[in-house]
C-alpha cells in the first residue's frame, strides 16, 4: 500500500483513499463552472509523486524519526518523476 499521510500516532491514509477524497472535492468545486470531470481528474493526479520510492521512504523515515526535519521539503510529491 502506498501511503499519502501518516499521523503522529501511526494512522496511515492510503494514497488511493487520499486521491479519491481530493478528487471528489475538486470535482464538486469544478462542477460549478461545468468542469466536473476535469476537476475529478485533477484531484486524482495531484499527488501522484507520492507513489514514488523516494516519497514512500521519506514518509516512513519521518514517522520513525519525528525530530529529524532535515528532509522536509526536499522530496517532490506532487509530480511523478
Amino acid at each position: 500500500m502506498y501511503i499519502a499521510h501518516m499521523s503522529k500516532d501511526g494512522l496511515e491514509q492510503s494514497l488511493t483513499d487520499h486521491l479519491e477524497a481530493v478528487s471528489e472535492g475538486c470535482a464538486s468545486h469544478a462542477s460549478k463552472i461545468g468542469l466536473f470531470q476535469i476537476g475529478r481528474l485533477i484531484g486524482l493526479l495531484h499527488d501522484m509523486g507520492k507513489a514514488s520510492v523516494s516519497f514512500q521512504s521519506y514518509i516512513r523515515y519521518s514517522y520513525a524519526h519525528p525530530d529529524d526535519s532535515s528532509l522536509r521539503g526536499s522530496i517532490t510529491h506532487s509530480t511523478q518523476q
